[in-house]
């Protein structure tokens, strides 16, 4: 079971609950950020979770710093507008930090924005305190699509089972489609 003590305060009984199935990235500063999987909240029960942590590898402590409920359904509003979202919960998605420190998501076993559970191609930005949709549906087992960005050429596909981010350098997005 989870302790989430008081979100975005670091503290030495803070523990994410155990879980299989998240995603995780080191930052710049050496510090371990998870994201999701099938595991246990602060209450003990069990399914998939939309929690986000951030483990200070100096002081040793963990920072509950968003999400806590078993499977909740994404909050998906306008893509890229910043207002009353969050993603939904997940496991095997996969995830990256950009240069500026922002947690990135991608896909993942999950609900969808109407309660079907199955594979999603959605991304989703947290910054500033808050998640961002920025591509990819909100309804599951979708086909292949091309978004594009100032920034970034994505490929979009009906993903699978698991995906990984092979380089991330210079703000391209690898993706990997694993099928089993």
């Amino acid at each position: 079971m989870g302790v989430y003590g008081i979100q975005n305060s670091p503290a030495p009984g803070n523990i994410p609950g155990s879980r299989w199935g998240a995603t995780g990235r080191l930052d710049a500063s050496g510090n371990v950020w998870i994201m999701g999987g099938y595991g246990y909240d602060s209450t003990g029960a069990v399914g998939l979770l939309n929690d986000l942590w951030k483990y200070n590898t100096a002081t040793g402590q963990w920072t509950w710093v968003s999400g806590s409920r078993l499977w909740p359904s994404g909050i998906y509003g306008t893509k890229r507008c910043p207002r009353d979202q969050c993603s939904g919960a997940r496991e095997t998605a996969m995830c990256w930090l950009d240069p500026s420190g922002n947690f990135w998501l991608f896909g993942g076993f999950t609900n969808d924005s109407l309660g079907n559970p199955a594979a999603l191609n959605d991304m989703w930005e947290f910054t500033a305190g808050q998640w961002i949709w920025q591509s990819g549906a909100n309804v599951v087992n979708q086909t292949s699509t091309t978004a594009h960005r100032a920034w970034q050429q994505l490929r979009m596909f009906r993903r699978k089972v698991e995906c990984r981010v092979l380089d991330g350098r210079h703000r391209n997005l690898w993706l990997f489609r694993w099928t089993g």
